[in-house]
């Protein structure tokens, strides 16, 4: 689109000033009828009040974080005791930065299932939570004493 007016009679205005002062009319700002307008940027996402949580909601996250460990993690930590006994531990080697990041993973685990607030009265939620934390813990607590047991 070809814009035949100089650029010195464009004039910028924020956004934000316009909407600050919402009872100041367009006309103020020096826009006249049959002015020409040009939106630069984009609209920005307007977030809608958050979603209140339900029980089944919190369930969902916790069976979501328990279904990542057992898929991912628990193959690897199964792997990588298995390994201990065939391998030389050299500190600073393979198997002990693997044992780190197992358990650094495991961890962050644990933090993300903390992390989930189970209201009072949600009593299947919290159970599982605990669940889970626990298991977790469990395959956590092996990790390290197969790593104790082999150095």
């Amino acid at each position: 689109m070809k814009d035949d007016t100089a650029p010195s009679l464009w004039r910028r205005y924020r956004f934000s000033d316009v909407f600050t002062h919402s009872i100041t009319p367009v006309s103020s700002y020096g826009l006249k009828n049959k002015s020409t307008i040009a939106v630069v940027g984009g609209p920005e996402q307007v977030s809608s009040a958050p979603e209140r949580k339900t029980e089944k909601h919190v369930i969902t996250q916790i069976e979501s974080e328990l279904d990542k460990v057992r898929t991912g993690l628990l193959p690897s930590v199964d792997k990588f005791l298995d390994s201990l006994s065939n391998q030389t531990i050299t500190p600073g080697g393979g198997l002990d930065q693997e044992h780190k990041r197992l358990g650094e993973l495991l961890l962050q685990s644990l933090l993300r299932l903390d992390a989930i607030h189970a209201e009072g009265e949600w009593e299947q939620a919290r159970k599982d939570r605990k669940a889970g934390v626990r298991e977790v813990q469990a395959l956590l607590d092996r990790l390290d004493s197969g790593w104790k047991a082999r150095r």
